[in-house]
């Protein structure tokens, strides 16, 4: 009588979804904070142009990873494992939207800024 321990690798594990978007969040959070951190010059703008193009191309494999993760778990039994990933989602909602750019009118016209907690933080 043997004991085998089988593991058990989640399909979603193994794509190509998600392995972008592990590489994408890596270098968008280490570009992020050159950009924040360094001095403003020639490499930082194009640092910043980088940053951008790739953060828009990375948005596709990230959706479509969220997506399919969604859809697979949404059909588990509810767990603390759900509940955790529910809550971490929600959690990134509430940041998304603290951080959100939104207009606000001045007598000169319309200014992009932070919302509030954010000059609160960086400023």
């Amino acid at each position: 009588m043997t004991t085998e321990k089988r593991e058990e690798v989640r399909p979603e594990w193994k794509g190509w979804a998600l392995w972008l978007t592990v590489a994408g969040t890596v270098y968008l959070l280490a570009t992020g904070l050159l950009i924040l951190l360094a001095p403003f010059g020639l490499g930082a703008q194009v640092s910043v142009l980088a940053h951008t193009i790739l953060g828009i191309a990375w948005l596709a494999p990230f959706l479509y990873y969220l997506g399919v993760h969604f859809a697979r778990r949404f059909r588990d039994k509810f767990s603390h494992l759900l509940l955790l990933g529910y809550m971490a989602g929600i959690l990134f909602l509430v940041i998304v939207q603290i951080f959100q750019l939104h207009r606000r009118t001045e007598d000169d016209g319309i200014t992009i800024h932070f919302a509030g907690i954010h000059d609160r933080i960086f400023m």
